[in-house]
């Protein structure tokens, strides 16, 4: 079966840094206990500031406000803890990251810790998750064929926030689009069979029909690195048009690649 490894483009805004946090044990006898208060009281007195300055900074990203709306309803705890992250990262670093660097985190973890729930969501759904990187895709593809290429295989990089910046409304419909289906599929814990070696072969066909090289097809379904380089403009258009092909598959099997993909990201 493909590796599908153009199924990473789920995955373009996973690019953020992640730290791990130690929590030392400390003796505990009356002076250490009451340093010990003193010292978490000083703690939660710095987070509570750093998150008071990190959800003004992300209001500086107005077209963000429905994502964190979303969150806030539906997933507060989630919320709580990223905003928590954010807020101990920046207390330690003395300095704030960008909205777009903070949508891209929070995005990232609601995929590691809900993306398979959205595996289990409608194909209308689904639908919308593919459509809204779709979207993604052809607006790097007019700015930046290289920057495209690097977001079809996850690789988020600082030229891909800066683009965030600029196509703020399109990155927040992506990562809205990817909550609405964690919500969408949530409601049953039944999951979807896996795409079969049928299924492949009609998107293969389907793509060869709208005039993909074998190359092209065989570095968009397995990652494979032909002897040849692809340009980065030819790479981008393919990935373009693989998006487009899907909404064109039968249901059935549009579905069952939709969920491999979605479940792939949840679980790398």
């Amino acid at each position: 079966m493909h590796a599908l490894r153009i199924l990473a483009l789920l995955a373009a805004l996973a690019g953020s840094v992640w730290l791990g946090w130690e929590f030392v044990a400390r003796a505990i006898g009356p002076d250490a206990e009451s340093q010990a208060i003193e010292s978490d009281a000083r703690a939660s007195k710095i987070r509570n500031a750093g998150r008071a300055a990190i959800e003004e900074r992300i209001k500086l990203a107005p077209e963000h406000a429905d994502f964190y709306a979303l969150l806030r309803r539906e997933f507060p705890q989630d919320l709580t803890r990223v905003l928590n992250v954010f807020a101990d990262r920046a207390a330690g670093a003395s300095k704030l990251d960008t909205p777009d660097a903070y949508l891209a985190e929070a995005l990232r973890t609601m995929r590691r810790t809900h993306g398979v729930n959205a595996a289990r969501a409608s194909l209308a759904r689904l639908d919308r998750v593919f459509e809204a990187q779709g979207k993604i895709m052809g607006a790097l593809s007019d700015a930046d064929p290289g920057l495209c290429v690097d977001f079809l295989y996850g690789n988020a990089s600082q030229a891909f926030f800066d683009f965030s910046a600029r196509q703020r409304a399109l990155v927040a419909d992506m990562a809205v689009a990817g909550v609405e289906a964690m919500i969408d599929g949530r409601a049953t814990s039944e999951d979807r069979p896996p795409p079969t070696d049928s299924d492949f072969l009609v998107l293969e066909r389907a793509l060869q029909e709208r005039g993909l090289s074998r190359a092209e097809i065989d570095a968009l379904l397995d990652g494979k690195t032909p002897e040849t380089p692809i340009p980065d403009i030819a790479l981008c258009r393919a990935g373009g048009i693989y998006v487009q092909t899907l909404r064109t598959l039968p249901d059935a099997v549009r579905l069952r690649i939709y969920a491999l993909a979605v479940e792939l990201l949840a679980r790398s």
